[in-house]
């Protein structure tokens, strides 16, 4: 019931901060209200990705690796350190290189 009356009513709320947006009143809390559900009906998660690339591009983030699809074991070194890699998104090619302490 709460999935109908959401899918039947956001295009209304978007109308309606629209309209506040347009006559120069803020809607602060229907701003995000609307966010919200549109990011937990996405099915991607693009708050997490944005937030994601933004500590990679600024260097602050890395990543893990799993083996593979038959191994879900986070890859490691000889020594048993998990490997950290980093993905360069902003050069075309978006090399990646590991930075593993």
């Amino acid at each position: 019931r709460f999935a109908k009356v959401v899918n039947g009513s956001l295009g209304k709320l978007a109308l309606l901060i629209e309209i506040a947006h347009s006559v120069g009143v803020p809607v602060p809390a229907m701003d995000s209200a609307y966010d919200y559900i549109v990011q937990l009906s996405s099915p991607v998660m693009v708050s997490a990705q944005v937030s994601a690339q933004q500590r990679d591009y600024f260097g602050a983030h890395g990543y893990f690796k799993i083996g593979g699809l038959d191994d879900p074991r986070t890859m490691t070194t000889t020594d048993g350190k998990i490997r950290e890699f980093h993905t360069e998104w902003m050069l075309p090619e978006r090399p990646e290189r590991e930075i593993t302490k």
